[in-house]
Formats: C-alpha cells, structure tokens, sequence
C-alpha cells in the first residue's frame, strides 16, 4: 500500500517539474532561513554564558529623542553614572566603567599645525 503511494507521488513530482522545483526550493529557503535565525539568536543569547552568575549582570544603556523626533540608543552612559550608581541604588555589589575613545589628534606639518577643516576623528577601544 505504501509502495503505491510512493510510486503515485514519484509520478506526480516528474510529471510537473516546473512546480515541483518551485515548491522544492520554497521549504529548502523556508528551512536555511529558521536555521539561520536559530544560530543567530543562540549566538545573540550566549555572549555572558563563560560568566559566573551571568544572570545578575546588568548593562545600563541610555536613549534620547533626536531633533528629528526619533529615539537614539547608547551603549555608553555619561562618566558620573557609574558613581551615583554605586552611592544611590543599593544591592549592587559592582559597578564596571566602560568607556569609547573619540579623539582629535593633531599631527604638527614642521611649524605648522594642519588647517581645522583636515582634522580626522581617530576611534580606539
């Protein structure tokens, strides 16, 4: 019984080809995207999982509304938060400091400094 209906669908399958790739690379994008979103979100979801007590970590971001009247999200606080942290909210045992370098450097041409507008904005972690 099982044999006939195998032999049935295997005869349908050649005899529509053009269908029966279509539906074929439908469900093979179908899969690759689910697998694809799975490995993302597992990588997503295991950066702290080295960590000891991974579930009390905590990072603190900030968000304001541009001129434009969109939200903007930073990972960075201002510098003075990490110490009104650490002497206004009780049940933290530490606080961590991170902090993104932007700054200006100017290289001296000899005698001579380059002009405002040549400056370039050098980033370092």
């Amino acid at each position: 019984m099982i044999r006939t209906y195998i032999k049935i669908a295997y005869r349908n399958l050649v005899s529509n080809k053009l269908y029966t790739g279509i539906n074929i690379l439908g469900l093979t994008l179908g899969i690759l995207s689910c697998v694809a979103i799975w490995v993302t979100c597992n990588f997503e979801l295991s950066y702290e999982n080295f960590q000891p007590g991974k579930e009390h970590i905590y990072r603190v971001v900030g968000d304001r509304m541009a001129p434009e009247g969109r939200h903007d999200f930073f990972s960075m606080p201002p510098d003075p938060a990490a110490d009104a942290i650490r002497g206004h909210i009780s049940g933290i045992a530490e606080v961590a400091d991170l902090h993104a370098f932007y700054t200006k450097v100017d290289v001296p041409n000899g005698k001579r400094f380059p002009a405002a507008d040549s400056r370039q904005e050098c980033t370092g972690i």
